[in-house]
């Protein structure tokens, strides 16, 4: 193998690991987000964002005790100083707004987590539809959620 071959391997490996990296930070981001919208995280939205660290391949790129720092970072920021917090979760999230497959995952994700206690208050609604507008998520992709 020469040495572009090598680089060129290198190269695409670093991409696709900073390409997960900002992948998990938006999910723990927008995770923390939903779970903080209704006033409280509750135990159910905590299994339901193990669950989703456990089987969602794009998320093994740290351990999960890392990815859960990350989320308890952003629920705590979330709690203490809503707007500065939110500014920050809208900046992990929009990175993902040029990939539509990414930005559908997420929000497959945050669903998951929103429905975890059984029911989907008006407060989190209301981060979804947040949620999808800082994704660039058309309307007629929010409909099948």
């Amino acid at each position: 193998m020469g040495i572009v071959e090598s680089f060129k391997g290198f190269w695409a490996k670093y991409e696709r690991n900073e390409r997960q990296q900002q992948f998990l930070e938006a999910t723990m981001a927008a995770s923390a987000f939903l779970a903080v919208a209704d006033g409280e995280i509750s135990f159910a939205e905590l299994m339901a964002r193990d669950y989703v660290l456990d089987r969602v391949t794009q998320l093994h790129c740290v351990e999960t005790r890392v990815a859960v720092e990350i989320f308890r970072g952003y629920g705590e920021k979330l709690q203490q100083e809503p707007e500065k917090a939110e500014k920050e979760v809208v900046s992990a999230v929009k990175r993902l707004s040029l990939d539509t497959e990414e930005a559908l995952l997420l929000m497959r994700i945050c669903l998951m987590i929103a429905k975890a206690d059984q029911e989907i208050t008006p407060s989190e609604k209301a981060a979804i539809l947040k949620l999808a507008e800082w994704l660039e998520l058309e309307d007629n992709v929010i409909g099948q959620f």
